[in-house]
């Protein structure tokens, strides 16, 4: 197991434009102006990110006349998503008021 892959592969997804991109992407397809409207970025910024999760084999982008239209690609991160979403339902305010990140005293242990 290529350790190093999967640490590229998480922190891709840790940061927070790219899972913006794909929580707007998750409804339905979109184009870069749809996406940099819906989420008040800037469309270079979007097309930058679009860019690297499609690379990356996260979103497809199907071209529509003149129009990239971006999808979730329903080989790789629509099935992750499905097994994630429970688990965030569980245990994911936990996660966000928890700490961990910031030095939770009752967390302390789970930095080991």
């Amino acid at each position: 197991m290529n350790f190093r892959s999967y640490e590229l592969f998480f922190k891709a997804l840790s940061n927070g434009t790219r899972l913006e991109i794909i929580s707007t992407l998750r409804d339905r397809p979109k184009n870069v102006g749809d996406i940099s409207k819906k989420l008040g970025i800037e469309q270079s910024r979007a097309s930058h990110n679009l860019r690297m999760l499609a690379t990356w084999g996260l979103v497809r982008c199907e071209t529509d006349g003149k129009q990239r239209l971006y999808s979730i690609d329903g080989r790789t991160l629509e099935p992750l998503l499905e097994v994630l979403d429970p688990y965030m339902d569980e245990y994911g305010e936990m996660l966000t008021e928890c700490g961990i990140m910031k030095g939770c005293k009752s967390c302390d242990h789970m930095e080991d």
